[in-house]
């Protein structure tokens, strides 16, 4: 995967965790590999319980219509939960990043069963459990 991790130790350890517990070939989509960068940001989220965010952006290193994936982890509110529930939540934006090319076709509510269906069914169904327990 080509992926940029600009992570404090914390959460760059609980990415590095989830990326090792992914199956092989997790990001390659239609023959193409998507590409992830993960940064952190101390400011607020949309939405109030936010973790964590998928966007998919324009690259900043190339001419080319070449686009990233950007997850940002807020981590105002991710200090505030367990490691189980941080890790749900970079696996749960990792389903963002598979399933992008269906994002557009589907309303909020479906986007984000889909991206849970995704972290469960790569092995995180315990920290999707963790963050139910959460309340978040």
């Amino acid at each position: 995967m080509n992926s940029t991790i600009v992570l404090g130790a914390r959460y760059r350890s609980l990415v590095d965790d989830v990326l090792s517990r992914l199956p092989h070939g997790w990001n390659l989509v239609d023959g193409k590999l998507k590409d992830v960068t993960f940064v952190e940001s101390d400011g607020y989220p949309s939405k109030a319980t936010g973790l964590a965010v998928t966007e998919f952006r324009p690259s900043p290193f190339t001419q080319m219509r070449q686009r990233y994936h950007r997850v940002t982890l807020y981590t105002r509110n991710l200090s505030k939960v367990s490691d189980e529930v941080v890790r749900s939540a970079i696996a749960h934006e990792l389903g963002h990043v598979v399933s992008s090319h269906l994002q557009r076709l589907v309303n909020e509510e479906r986007a984000e069963e889909i991206a849970d269906i995704l972290a469960m069914s790569w092995g995180f169904a315990k920290e999707w459990e963790a963050w139910n327990a959460a309340n978040l």
